[in-house]
């Protein structure tokens, strides 16, 4: 960069001896664009770090459970047991209580 603006600066007899960028910013649509980027690729991270945390709340529930030999589970009653962890913990929304009978 120097190299091409000192013949410029020359015509106006001023002799570049070094330069220091101190700071560099992007074009305004250039920067939204990255700062999407960036947003986005933090919200996979989250997520994929809300949904492995959830995977291991309900595989320990589930081995909890079924620790002390007394209660037997289904492969059904599993599946519910992890689809609703799953549901309260990676849901967006506050979950709201149902009785299933």
């Amino acid at each position: 960069m120097l190299e091409q603006i000192a013949p410029i600066m020359s015509k106006a007899g001023i002799q570049v001896a070094s330069m220091v960028l101190n700071e560099m910013n992007y074009a305004t649509e250039i920067a939204s664009a990255m700062l999407k980027k960036q947003q986005a690729g933090a919200l996979i991270e989250a997520r994929e770090l809300i949904v492995e945390g959830a995977v291991k709340i309900a595989q320990d529930a589930i081995r909890r459970l079924e620790e002390g030999g007394t209660i037997r589970m289904e492969p059904a009653d599993k599946v519910k047991i992890v689809t609703n962890l799953l549901t309260v913990t990676c849901g967006e929304k506050e979950a709201q209580p149902t009785i299933s009978t």
